[in-house]
């Protein structure tokens, strides 16, 4: 039996990226320990349920064991307790929730990212940073994040950005670029949809970006999402879906639900997708799409991964430098962006969708030659242990 901690890893998180990751990573062990003729016992390091119920997991040779909330009254004044449960594990593999190794979120979630790894990395056992954005962080927290990357067994990026920002504060490491493991996310595709002149256009509308000042963005996303809601129901072949990706408790400014239900009563030509806490059945919803835009990240990877046309809206380096790094341009960057130009890129994109079809494909091959860096390395350490 081999005990795996898996680090800012959950299946009940409100945000389904986090969710479809945790898939992705059972999924992957799972093949592992078949192919190693091995069994897994997993036990979840992250943050605490919010309320909805976790998603479930059936495996052969994988058995979840149970979770540990790294809340920060644990990390900060119970840290034995956590350096204890990282103990009972053989192996620990953090994700960092995709993107979360950065300050850009704040200080809090950044020394709760930092108080974590460092336990991990004085609990003894191998630490392998699963595929991740890494950084920016500011010159101030960058020798902590440092000496947690020259400690780590294995690092593994999402982007050659990352690449390079980890060799910049970490000289010694050796990281190596992979992709988002989300790509793997087990889903059932719907069946065949009748063709008709519909076009289905998909819209993730970011609860977190809408309304807020923050990130520094030099196109406003209210008035960019406005704009594009405006244009596309009033073209009479386009039906348009605001599909949310972040749940959350009632009030949380995090969440998609509420402001896509506020859309939909401004704009009544809207169909807001049924909110769901499970990421395979919001994929197997996109994957019957035309034409997809979104600002969660996760949301325009299931819909890359299911082979249809999307528009990212960039708002930190993550998505930009994902996408890019698959031969994928077609992303508008919010940092950088005019307002014009946005709605320009996501119009033109629209009308060449047929063409950005094959770029995804395209980028999907070149997805699946990276993910193999990740699982194979997943594959001899579980044969090794």
């Amino acid at each position: 039996m081999i005990r795996v901690g898996l680090l800012w890893h959950s299946l009940s998180s409100g945000n389904l990226g986090v969710r479809a990751l945790t898939l992705a990573q059972l999924s992957i062990l799972e093949a592992a320990a078949a192919a190693a003729g091995r069994s897994i016992e997993v036990t979840m390091f992250g943050h605490p349920d919010w309320g909805a119920p976790p998603l479930s997991f059936e495996g052969q040779h994988v058995r979840l064991a149970g979770s540990f909330d790294l809340t920060a009254a644990a990390l900060f004044r119970r840290p034995m307790d956590v350096l204890s449960a990282f103990r009972r594990c053989d192996l620990l593999i953090d994700i960092g929730e995709g993107d979360s190794f950065t300050d850009v979120y704040g200080t809090r979630r950044y020394l709760k990212q930092i108080a974590s790894k460092a336990l991990a990395l004085r609990s003894g056992r191998p630490l392998i940073l699963a595929p991740q954005t890494i950084g920016p962080f500011g010159c101030g927290r960058r020798l902590p994040a440092g000496v947690i990357l020259r400690g780590a067994a294995e690092i593994f990026v999402r982007d050659e950005e990352s690449e390079r920002f980890t060799r910049r504060i970490s000289r010694r490491c050796n990281p190596v670029v992979s992709t988002d493991i989300a790509f793997l996310l087990p889903w059932t595709k719907p069946p065949h949809r009748t063709p008709d002149d519909t076009v289905r256009i998909g819209i993730n509308v970011s609860g977190l970006l809408y309304g807020s000042p923050s990130f520094g963005l030099s196109v406003s996303y209210d008035r960019l999402i406005d704009a594009l809601l405006a244009r596309f129901t009033a073209n009479p072949v386009c039906e348009v879906h605001l599909v949310g990706h972040v749940l959350a408790a009632p009030g949380d400014p995090d969440q998609d639900i509420a402001v896509a239900d506020a859309l939909a009563r401004r704009f009544p030509a809207l169909k807001v997708a049924p909110p769901s806490s499970d990421p395979r059945a919001v994929k197997a919803l996109i994957s019957g799409l035309d034409f997809f835009v979104g600002a969660r990240m996760h949301a325009c990877i299931a819909a890359f991964s299911a082979g249809i046309p999307v528009v990212p809206l960039a708002y930190t380096r993550k998505t930009t430098g994902l996408f890019r790094a698959l031969g994928y341009d077609t992303v508008v960057d919010l940092r950088t962006s005019t307002l014009d130009a946005a709605v320009a890129t996501v119009t033109d994109a629209y009308m060449r969708r047929v063409l950005l079809a094959e770029q995804v494909a395209a980028g999907n091959a070149e997805a699946a030659v990276r993910l193999k860096h990740y699982t194979d390395a997943i594959g001899r350490m579980v044969s090794a242990a």
